[in-house]
């Protein structure tokens, strides 16, 4: 039995044999804007008490986060694992500086704390990757 060379075979692309520069640098990014965010609100709270004029709603201002953070990480991570985590990334990204947008601009307390739950499901998704 003879082989018959075939002119237009040619190799499958190889994978990249490694994690870049980029990758790393995102990842960890990701990791101290999350942590900064969880900490961050309790510098601020008498100012937040004096600017909107509700102390009872202080503390759900840095409660939201992180209760929609925790809420949101087993969907999280069904997510990641059924689309490209790339586009997901990204998009979380960007939940994540809509929070922020709404939570900036807010003009009463109400609006602040919806803005940090925004922020906190954006930031559960990228912190599961």
């Amino acid at each position: 039995m003879t082989r018959i060379p075939c002119s237009s075979y040619s190799q499958p692309p190889q994978p990249q044999a490694g994690i870049g520069l980029g990758t790393i640098l995102t990842i960890y990014i990701t990791c101290i804007i999350n942590g900064f965010d969880v900490s961050n609100v309790a510098n601020i709270q008498p100012q937040l008490s004096e600017a909107f004029g509700h102390i009872e709603l202080v503390p759900w201002i840095g409660l939201s986060y992180s209760l929609a953070n925790f809420a949101t990480l087993a969907f999280a991570r069904n997510v990641i694992d059924v689309f490209n985590i790339r586009y997901v990334y990204i998009i979380s990204i960007a939940i994540f500086f809509v929070g922020a947008t709404l939570a900036g601009v807010a003009g009463n307390i109400s609006t602040v704390i919806a803005g940090r739950a925004i922020m906190g499901i954006g930031g559960s998704i990228c912190q599961n990757w």
